[in-house]
């Protein structure tokens, strides 16, 4: 009996030291998503004790673009929780356009980016600028894309690969909003986390998962209309007929330079049947002139019947001498 009250006292006590000296087995963490805070800042508000009055509604997040600047931006806390080793797959936040007089200008062409912040921050609303957290935007930038019924789409996973990198991840302190460029004054009012008019989706895959895992979705917004696809460029055409050309330049050849002009092959077939009476017109026109004189017996060359008038009418003209007196013969010369 002694025997066998030992036996079970040494399990029991092996049992109990196992437990001791390996307390808990290494659980997996599930994968989570939340938005625990939220900002923006005002830079007209700089210096002020107080903030300026503003158009932004109370229960919104502002971004703004005046003059040169930003003039509002806006920071959303965003903390992700998955098993080391995870890989990505989505991450995408949605907010909504806040109502108001004057809360959204020129919100339909703004472009508005998420870039990373990169150090700490204080949640507040219509905060002092001199309190904006540092951001990185060559780290990862992201524009959002709007719909027409004024929700913003902003695919944050190239933050999020940063935030779950295994070896050298990136500090989870969110995103800021901010308008990069605008050529006209811009703002854009977001509905704040709070209302949960928002929409945050995540989802990643962990090394022995076998199967996608369900993503996590936080907020109250349902899945946004995809936005408006932008116009497709115009096909490249396929005629592949020569390009006119103008009349007042040179037509250029197939080797690229400058053709000849052909002069004959433009004339009008008309101008053609005139050619044989100019040459038969000219040929009697010679003729007249003496071109066709006979030649003599005697090897000269008899002249034309115009040729002989006109030399008729030439001797008529000129005044006739009389008879040429003979010179009388001198005798011997004398010596």
């Amino acid at each position: 009996m002694r025997m066998l009250t030992r036996v079970y006292s040494a399990a029991l006590s092996a049992c109990l030291g196992f437990f001791f000296i390996f307390p808990a087995f290494p659980t997996a963490l599930p994968r989570d998503a939340n938005i625990p805070a939220e900002a923006w800042w005002s830079f007209l508000g700089r210096g002020l004790p107080a903030p300026p009055p503003t158009t932004v509604p109370a229960d919104a997040l502002g971004v703004g673009h005046l003059g040169a600047q930003q003039d509002k931006v806006a920071a959303i806390g965003i903390t992700l929780q998955a098993e080391e080793g995870s890989l990505l797959e989505k991450l995408v936040l949605t907010l909504t356009e806040a109502e108001g007089v004057g809360a959204n200008i020129g919100s339909d062409a703004a472009n508005v980016v998420a870039c990373p912040i990169t150090g700490p921050w204080e949640p507040v609303l219509n905060g002092n600028w001199a309190d904006v957290p540092s951001y990185d935007c060559t780290l990862a930038k992201v524009a959002g894309k709007r719909n027409a019924a004024g929700a913003w789409t902003f695919d944050l996973a190239p933050m999020g690969q940063q935030w779950l990198d295994a070896e050298f991840p990136l500090e989870q302190a969110g995103v800021i909003l901010l308008i990069e460029e605008a050529s006209a004054p811009t703002q854009v009012s977001f509905a704040a986390i709070k209302t949960g008019r928002f929409r945050l989706e995540f989802s990643a895959v962990a090394p022995a998962d076998s199967e996608p895992a369900e993503p996590v979705v936080v907020g109250g917004l349902e899945a946004p209309d995809s936005p408006a696809p932008e116009p497709a460029a115009p096909a490249p055409t396929t005629n592949d007929a020569e390009p006119a050309v103008l009349l007042t330049q040179p037509a250029q050849n197939k080797t690229g330079g400058v053709a000849e002009p052909d002069i004959l092959g433009n004339l009008p077939w008309g101008t053609w049947l005139l050619v044989p009476l100019a040459l038969g017109g000219a040929a009697a026109v010679s003729y007249a002139l003496g071109g066709g004189a006979r030649r003599g017996t005697g090897g000269r060359r008899r002249a034309g019947a115009v040729s002989r008038a006109l030399s008729k009418s030439a001797q008529d003209r000129m005044p006739r001498s009389g008879p040429l007196e003979r010179m009388p013969r001198s005798g011997p010369l004398e010596r």
